[in-house]
């Protein structure tokens, strides 16, 4: 496809600009972020539930906490490599 062809293909709406390209991509990006967040959250609960006997209460408090942390790494006030150095330093876990 040539340039003219490009363009009058943008024009019509047949081909996406690559600023339309790259906010889908980071729609989508988001979408599979959420949903492993999600995923994540539900064996977190039945673990909880199951092995350390957590109520509702609790469970719920836990996952707002969880959440928290997410979006503070999200707008970049926390980051992983912080968390996994502090998880090392406090507790002796290494996580990879």
């Amino acid at each position: 496809m040539n340039r003219a062809e490009k363009r009058k293909a943008i024009k019509t709406g047949s081909l996406m600009t690559t600023g339309e390209v790259n906010v889908l991509l980071r729609a989508e990006g988001r979408r599979m972020l959420n949903k492993a967040v999600n995923d994540y959250s539900a064996a977190l609960c039945l673990v909880l539930r199951d092995e350390l006997g957590f109520g509702k209460d609790r469970a719920q408090r836990f996952l707002s906490k969880v959440s928290e942390i997410f979006e503070d790494i999200s707008d970049e006030r926390l980051s992983v490599e912080d968390i996994k150095k502090t998880i090392k330093d406090e507790i002796g876990i290494v996580i990879k």
